[in-house]
């Protein structure tokens, strides 16, 4: 079985978000692509993760392509979803997930 890079973007320029409520934004991604992808498993979407291990990088990245390719290169599709803040822009949340 393979993997894919899955992304999802969150605008919030100040940073105002809390880590409580990325997660949950997070934890409603898997299961809104669990719904659409008909929980078949193996889809590499969100739909294989389930939101619950998340982790929050501690480098802030200059762009939302530096972030992606930083999580694509670095995650593990039996990982963590991982969460990147990025400047003047928000979050990128990122997973290589089993398909």
């Amino acid at each position: 079985m393979g993997a894919d890079y899955d992304s999802r973007r969150i605008k919030d320029k100040e940073h105002k978000m809390t880590e409580c409520a990325i997660h949950s934004s997070i934890v409603e991604i898997c299961e809104e692509s669990a719904y659409q992808n008909g929980h078949g498993g193996y889809s590499g979407t969100f739909a294989e993760k389930d939101g619950n291990d998340v982790d929050f990088l501690q480098k802030e990245f200059d762009s939302v392509e530096e972030a992606d390719t930083h999580i694509d290169e670095t995650a593990d599709k039996w990982g963590s979803v991982m969460v990147a803040k990025v400047k003047d822009y928000g979050w990128v949340i990122g997973a290589v997930c089993s398909s």
